[in-house]
C-alpha cells in the first residue's frame, strides 16, 4: 500500500498484480508506505479504511481529495500466477511445503481452491473481495486491468508529473489454459463476482457509481477476509513481498 494523497492517489496492492514492480516506481513519493509484511503489503480497501484514512484524514487529506486505486487481473489469469507462484521448486523445499503446487496439475488446483481447501482458498481470497467495503461491493475509485497496464501508467504518469516506467511485467493470456470445460465454468461461477468487475472496467477503468452490497453473509465473508489475511501472513505471500517481479 502506497498512499501519495499530495499526489493525489493511495493505491492498494493486489497480489499477482505487478505489485512489486509498481510498489519499487511509486514508494519514493509515498508518504505512507507500507510493505515486507504480506498483510501490510496487500492491505485491501477494508484494511486501508480501518487503520490508514483516519491518519490522513488527521494530516488534514480528506478521502474526496484523493482517488483509492488498484490493479485487477483476469480471475482466471489471477489463479494461473497463483498456481505458478507455488510451484517454485524452492517451496518444495522450505517450511511452507503444503502450500506448494509443484506436484497437482492447474485444473486440481483449481478445483481445490473451489471446493475450499484451506491451503489455497483461504490464504488466496478473492479479488473481489479486496476492493469491497461493509456497505459497497466496489468501494475502490479507480480500478485498472492488469492486462492494459498503459492506462495506469498513464494515469500515475499524470499525477506525479513524470513519466513512471514498470519493467519485469510479465502479463499471463486468461484463457488456453490447462483447464477441462467443466472447471472452467465451475471455476467463473465460483469468481462470478470478480467476473463482474473485471468486465464492467471493459470500457474505462472507473467504476462511476459504487455498487452498494446486498449480501446478507458479509460479516462471515468479512470474517473469512480476515482469516484469509492472517493466513497469507504465515504463508506462501511472505515470500511474494521478497519477489523482484510482480507476476
Amino acid at each position: 500500500m502506497i498512499a501519495a494523497p499530495q499526489h493525489g492517489f493511495v493505491f492498494l496492492a493486489m497480489t499477482k498484480c505487478a505489485s512489486t514492480a509498481i510498489e519499487e516506481e511509486l514508494q519514493e513519493d509515498g508518504l505512507v508506505v507500507t510493505r515486507n509484511h504480506p498483510g501490510l503489503k496487500h492491505m485491501n480497501y477494508g484494511g486501508f479504511s480501518r487503520s490508514i484514512l483516519p491518519l490522513l484524514r488527521r494530516a488534514g487529506f480528506q478521502p474526496d481529495s484523493y482517488d483509492v486505486v488498484c490493479v485487477f487481473r483476469e480471475p482466471i489469469s489471477w489463479m494461473h500466477s497463483w498456481w505458478r507462484y507455488r510451484g517454485r521448486k524452492e517451496l518444495a523445499k522450505a517450511g511452507r511445503a503444503r502450500n506448494y503446487t509443484g506436484d497437482i496439475p492447474f485444473d486440481d488446483f483449481c478445483n481445490a481452491y473451489i471446493e475450499g481447501d484451506e491451503r489455497y482458498a483461504t490464504s488466496i481470497g478473492q479479488q473481489s473481495r479486496f476492493v469491497r467495503s461493509p456497505k459497497y461491493t466496489v468501494a475502490v475509485d479507480r480500478i485498472f486491468r492488469y492486462e492494459e497496464l498503459p492506462r495506469f501508467v498513464v494515469y500515475m504518469s499524470d499525477r506525479l508529473g513524470r513519466r513512471i516506467s514498470l519493467d519485469q511485467l510479465n502479463v499471463s493470456p486468461g484463457t488456453d489454459l490447462e483447464l477441462r470445460a467443466g472447471t472452467r465454468a465451475r471455476l467463473r461461477e465460483h469468481l462470478a463476482e470478480d467476473y463482474d468487475i473485471y468486465e464492467r472496467l471493459a470500457d474505462g477503468h472507473k467504476i462511476e457509481e459504487r455498487t452498494p452490497r446486498t449480501d446478507t453473509g458479509a460479516g462471515a465473508a468479512d470474517a473469512q477476509d480476515a482469516a484469509g489475511r492472517n493466513g497469507a501472513a504465515n504463508g506462501v505471500a511472505g515470500d511474494e513481498a521478497k519477489a523482484t517481479t510482480g507476476s
